[in-house]
């Protein structure tokens, strides 16, 4: 308890400064309320309720799910222009290949229980396609999936805000 009441405040702490450098930073002129925007929406305050054992909001799992993701499919891009600095001419490496890359065994896992405990037809041509795509656009496209979630979710929860 006496840890977690620590980290809890330290996260507040953070969360004042953040609060104080944007009120600085935003003119206060403006409709931009910087103390109720900060305090209730940035990362530092979600993840403080979480470490203070509070319930997450569900929003926050998919906010995470797709930074993730958006993180994966950056990490690809900068991997596909490595390759292209050296092989001079730029190639968007398919998902199967990074798989195959990664771990063939999960690779060959998942295409034998898929064609065995399901229909055949899911691996090809369903995940085959899948596989044949770009690593980038796959993971790009679940971020932008996960964050537009998160996003109409935060909407539905706020009715009458645009």
């Amino acid at each position: 308890p006496d840890r977690s009441l620590k980290i809890f405040a330290t996260t507040m702490t953070l969360s004042t400064q953040i609060r104080q450098r944007t009120a600085l930073a935003v003119n206060t002129s403006t409709r931009f309320q910087p103390d109720t925007y900060i305090m209730k929406n940035t990362l530092v305050d979600i993840v403080s309720k979480v470490i203070a054992n509070e319930r997450p909001q569900p929003m926050f799992i998919f906010v995470i799910l797709g930074s993730f993701f958006l993180i994966v499919s950056a990490v690809a891009l900068v991997q596909d222009i490595m390759g292209a600095v050296d092989s001079g001419q730029l190639v968007l490496t398919p998902l199967g290949k990074t798989w195959f890359d990664l771990d063939v065994a999960s690779l060959n896992t998942a295409q034998a229980v898929i064609q065995r405990y399901t229909f055949p037809e899911i691996w090809d041509p369903g995940v085959i396609t899948v596989l044949n795509w770009p690593t980038i656009f796959v993971f790009a496209g679940a971020g932008v999936f996960f964050l537009l979630i998160a996003g109409l979710m935060r909407a539905k929860r706020r009715p009458g805000r645009s």
